[in-house]
């Protein structure tokens, strides 16, 4: 049972992903902007916490523990994830005041709690202090699974997809972009603290949801679809995928849009190099690019291979995120949505 297009009560439907992961494709494909019923807001369809970010790389706090942030840069930080947040609720509570569902995406990397950020990078017992949280009316809860800056009462009002794809493919593209847009000096700089990308988060938050996956925000018979699981290589390769995607969260299919016209060279020329970096290949397409199957990877190729485009140091520490990567990876893409049974 999937919810109905025509339904008068909007829903929020959030695609959390990791960097690398044809976000940016799917929702190219997904034509959010011409589908009916439904709006995407934020930077190039969500990113609401992308602000918080640039922060992190300006003021180089990714390579420092967050109890060594001085007063400033710790309210600093808090101040931004805080005004986010109420950017994203005034916006949403805007659109589904008109009466439109809400498909807004994330990456697990801008939202998530700088404890648990600091944690993944010098260990569990780096930090001892509470989780930070956003203000939010409707709660404060932050449960052990939850990642995010986001109260749990929060994060429960919207129902989850969770875009995927191989960290051997991720893992090494956003690499190349850190180093398009910071130089490869910056990049590898504090032992590639630029480079902070895990499965680990999404794997996290799709087992809070469906820890709480009674209090999803739909009837009781849709649920048991809840969490959704996409992963990059079906929405590259098998793109009838998105077609049953479609039917469950009420867009229409008829809607989607497969080709489109390549990006304007002067418009590209315009963009800042982050947006570029990130975007190389849709802007510069005019459909879907078939990626290399997964039964064509191997990690060890692929490590080879990296060593000859990076460097040894960086492709020993990218070779180690994608094997620690791998077990969250294959639990979610065991759990992914198919076109057939398993």
């Amino acid at each position: 049972m999937y919810p109905d297009i025509n339904s008068s009560k909007p829903h929020r439907y959030y695609l959390i992903s990791y960097p690398r992961t044809a976000s940016n494709l799917l929702l190219k494909i997904l034509a959010v902007e011409s589908q009916p019923g439904f709006s995407s807001g934020g930077y190039d369809g969500g990113y609401f916490f992308m602000p918080v970010d640039g922060i992190l790389c300006e003021r180089h706090l990714r390579s420092r523990c967050v109890s060594d942030w001085t007063s400033d840069e710790r309210r600093e930080v808090q101040e931004s994830f805080q005004t986010c947040f109420e950017n994203q609720l005034r916006w949403v509570e805007s659109a589904q005041s008109q009466g439109h569902s809400i498909f807004v995406k994330e990456h697990t990397t801008f939202f998530a709690d700088p404890i648990v950020r600091t944690r993944l990078q010098f260990g569990a017992d780096a930090v001892n202090e509470p989780n930070w949280t956003v203000r939010y009316a409707g709660g404060s809860t932050h449960s052990t699974l939850n990642t995010s800056v986001l109260p749990d009462e929060f994060l429960l009002t919207w129902l989850p997809t969770f875009l995927i794809r191989h960290p051997a493919v991720a893992f090494p593209s956003y690499y190349r972009t850190i180093i398009e847009r910071e130089g490869k000096e910056l990049a590898a700089a504090d032992n590639f603290a630029s480079l902070v990308i895990t499965v680990e988060w999404s794997r996290a938050l799709y087992d809070f949801y469906l820890q709480h996956r009674d209090a999803l925000p739909c009837s009781p018979a849709q649920r048991s679809e809840w969490p959704i699981v996409l992963d990059a290589d079906d929405v590259i390769n098998h793109p009838e995928i998105i077609s049953l995607y479609c039917a469950k969260v009420g867009m229409d299919p008829q809607t989607l849009r497969f080709s489109w016209d390549q990006a304007d060279p002067e418009k590209l020329a315009k963009m800042h190099p982050a947006q570029r970096a990130m975007r190389t290949t849709i802007y510069g397409s005019t459909g879907i690019v078939k990626g290399k199957s997964l039964q064509e990877l191997n990690i060890l190729d692929e490590a080879s291979k990296w060593r000859s485009e990076f460097g040894d140091i960086a492709a020993q520490h990218i070779e180690k995120l994608v094997r620690q990567a791998m077990p969250d990876y294959e639990y979610l893409r065991a759990r992914r949505l198919r076109a057939t049974p398993a």
